[in-house]
């Protein structure tokens, strides 16, 4: 599946449901045109595409608990706005299963820098969706950015994505296992390398105060980051595997952080 401009992007609103399920021999990729031969007019770069966005029913600390009571929660998204949130945190939105997201992140037409869409925006997902098998390449905002939910994450790649590489906000309460993540170099459109990453997790608990929604406390196991003595080409910001802010209350297991200065 591809595309041209990096305003488009794959949008699953709340309700909706997506089924894209590939497997090891027969993934499916979505991508830039310009990653295929027969529609390329350059090379292949972040920001080509603007990423998968899925907007869910759990909950989030983005909304009061009288929204959710009354069934008026309406968080807006980032980049491009929709509207995520509710109170089933078993909601299921699909599965992604044996996928790959490559050259996204786009900055839609009219938004201002920072207000980018990720490769892959996990909105108020629920329990009940699986996101499994996914590789995610040189994106130019977060690879995975989770806005609150209950979402479990599985056999996660993401490398070379000049952003964070799995950013946790507005109380995330899923778990995530069996993550790799490495930061180097890409060569954009004019054949030059441009250095990639920023932080390996960017993991924040409270987005906001004043909800019962507790911070974000998921429960991350089997983990590799690969960092670098580069500056993210992005926003000049140090290429770092962790950062913990706002009361997070994850807890991670079998967990290693490498500096690789060569890469």
């Amino acid at each position: 599946v591809v595309f041209d401009d990096s305003s488009s992007r794959v949008q699953i609103n709340r309700g909706a449901n997506i089924q894209a399920v590939g497997t090891y021999t027969k993934p499916i990729t979505f991508t830039s045109a310009n990653a295929i031969a027969s529609l390329k007019v350059k090379d292949a770069e972040p920001q080509d595409w603007g990423g998968i966005m899925i907007d869910g029913l759990a909950r989030t600390d983005q909304c009061t608990d009288a929204e959710r009571t009354a069934g008026t929660c309406n968080a807006e998204t980032e980049g491009a706005v929709t509207y995520y949130g509710g109170n089933d945190d078993t909601d299921n939105s699909g599965t992604l299963k044996f996928v790959k997201i490559h050259y996204a992140g786009g900055l839609p037409a009219g938004a201002e820098e920072g207000d980018d869409l990720n490769s892959l925006t996990l909105a108020a997902v629920g329990s009940g969706t699986t996101i499994e098998y996914i590789d995610i390449y040189a994106g130019y905002d977060d690879g995975i950015e989770l806005f609150g939910g209950t979402v479990n994450l599985k056999y996660i790649v993401v490398t070379d994505t000049q952003d964070d590489s799995i950013d946790i906000d507005a109380g995330w309460q899923g778990n995530a296992q069996f993550i790799f993540i490495k930061h180097g170099t890409v060569k954009n459109a004019a054949g030059n390398d441009i250095n990639m990453g920023n932080g390996g997790f960017e993991s924040d608990g409270i987005k906001v105060k004043g909800t019962s929604v507790p911070a974000s406390a998921p429960k991350i196991a089997n983990v590799t980051v690969v960092t670098t003595d580069e500056e993210s080409a992005r926003d000049g910001a140090a290429s770092i595997a962790v950062k913990l802010d706002d009361f997070i209350a994850a807890t991670w297991y079998n967990t290693i952080l490498i500096k690789d200065a060569a890469t």
